[in-house]
């Protein structure tokens, strides 16, 4: 009768183990699938509705977010951001000395290319726009205020102007009057003056009775 070294009936228990515990697991265990993508990104489009002259004489460009993406209008007025992040997107536009409503761009998270756009007013309202999108500027920018002519009703109602038609006036009617005149007028006022000081003088005496 052959008998085996211990050592060796270790290992052979120990090699046995092992393969009954892998077939074990490949026979319980689940394969997972799947797979993890990108999100849905879409394209932005649209035109200015400006000359082709205007977009010759600068940077036509269309600002992103504050800055976060700079994207330049075509000579035909035409522009293209790629690969917007779902979310909403705030365009500005520089278009020379043109002003341009403020545009937010809505780009769905489920259905690609879906986008939906809206024109921001002053009053921080918004108005629907169509899309893709056709802007056409609101007026042009002006960094001068023009000059008033001068108005020749306004400077008669100003202070000084009212002055100088009170002075005209005298001068043109203290010569044509005579002296009597002149005396009487200075006299009235001395008069009346004196009569109200008198009044005065009588009710005090009256009250210290």
């Amino acid at each position: 009768m052959q008998v085996f070294p211990i050592s060796s009936l270790f290992l052979l228990c120990l090699a046995n183990f092992l393969v009954f515990s892998i077939a074990d697991s490949d026979e319980g265990g689940e394969l997972v699938e799947g797979s993890v993508g990108l999100p849905i990104q879409s394209d932005i489009e649209g035109r200015v509705l400006v000359g082709q002259d205007v977009l010759r004489r600068g940077n036509a460009r269309v600002i992103i977010n504050g800055g976060e993406k700079v994207v330049y209008i075509a000579g035909d007025g035409t522009f293209l951001v790629h690969a917007m992040p779902p979310g909403s997107h705030i365009l500005d536009f520089h278009v020379g000395d043109l002003i341009f409503s403020q545009i937010r761009v809505d780009v769905s998270k489920r259905t690609r290319g879906k986008v939906r756009a809206n024109a921001l007013t002053p009053r921080l309202q918004s108005e629907h726009v169509n899309y893709p999108l056709m802007l056409e500027p609101l007026g042009t920018s002006k960094y001068f205020i023009p000059r008033e002519g001068g108005q020749l009703m306004g400077m008669l109602k100003s202070p000084m102007g009212i002055m100088l038609i009170v002075t005209a006036v005298c001068l043109l009617i203290l010569p044509k009057m005579n002296t009597e005149e002149l005396q009487e007028m200075m006299k009235n006022p001395q008069e009346a003056a004196k009569k109200y000081q008198d009044e005065i003088r009588t009710a005090g005496r009256g009250e210290i009775n």
